[in-house]
């Protein structure tokens, strides 16, 4: 896949399978999590476990990446989701993590090549034939599929009718308590599955805010031995695109190549 137009560069869920990643980072110190008013603190730190929950031993070791981007939603509001606060307080939860830009479309850009190429709108845009992480993967031998939901298959990214929109995906058209619902049945369909079962990760991360919110989303990482935390380091969508190429040893694209992995969020850490 190239960067060649809008509809080739984003996914509203994306299952990355094959390659093998082993994790071997000691475990960040971490707490169980419910609901919260989200840290405005840039640091890098985690919170300390309480005295009788266990630090993980294991070495974890990431065979299928899974990751869902849902629409429009600051952490403060998301949160407000029994289901969506459900999965954050039972998984990794990062606290300061942030979209690139607004609206939409150059979030996803940024989620898979590690630019916005300038772009400030949802319209159709032609951009440069330059490689994105479909393309990273298909060169490596990396099987992997994008799966958009209400696209037509004969219709397409273009044509397809509503409630498929080409600028948007998970959540749009919808309550957050619909669309918290509907993440939480997918999740339990992901965890269901023998890709997740011989070795998952699930990113869980929201394209942008909704204005007032210094653009902060959540991001939630469930892995299969998941220790419950919240994590205060400063991340954004090129975090979580150098961390996917990180787990893949593929090298990483535009500002991909200077961000923060989420390490801290991932059992076993990056490898």
């Amino acid at each position: 896949m190239r960067i060649s137009r809008t509809c080739a560069t984003f996914a509203a869920c994306a299952m990355v399978t094959t390659i093998v990643a082993c994790g071997s980072n000691s475990e960040p110190r971490s707490t169980p999590y419910g609901l919260l008013s989200p840290t405005s603190s840039p640091s890098s730190s985690a919170v300390a476990l309480p005295t009788d929950s266990p630090q993980p031993t294991t070495t974890a070791v990431t065979r299928h990446v899974f990751v869902v981007v849902m629409e429009n939603t600051g952490l403060d509001n998301a949160v407000r989701s029994e289901p969506i606060a459900r999965l954050a307080s039972a998984n990794a939860l990062a606290t300061n993590y942030h979209a690139v830009a607004r609206p939409s479309l150059p979030n996803y850009l940024a989620l898979t090549s590690g630019n916005t190429w300038g772009i400030t709108d949802d319209g159709y845009h032609s951009l440069p034939d330059a490689a994105d992480l479909g393309a990273q993967l298909t060169t490596a031998g990396v099987s992997w599929r994008a799966y958009m939901e209400g696209m037509t298959a004969d219709a397409g990214c273009l044509r397809s009718p509503y409630p498929y929109a080409l600028k948007h995906d998970p959540g749009h058209d919808c309550t957050l308590e619909v669309a918290g619902t509907w993440l939480d049945g997918l999740v339990s369909r992901i965890e269901s599955s023998e890709a997740w079962r011989s070795g998952g990760t699930l990113f869980i991360v929201w394209d942008e805010g909704n204005g007032g919110d210094r653009n902060l989303v959540p991001l939630i990482v469930l892995t299969k031995d998941a220790t419950p935390m919240r994590v205060e380091t400063q991340y954004d969508h090129y975090s979580l695109l150098a961390t996917i190429e990180d787990l893949f040893h593929l090298p990483r694209l535009g500002a991909g190549a200077t961000a923060t992995p989420l390490t801290q969020l991932i059992a076993g850490g990056v490898h």
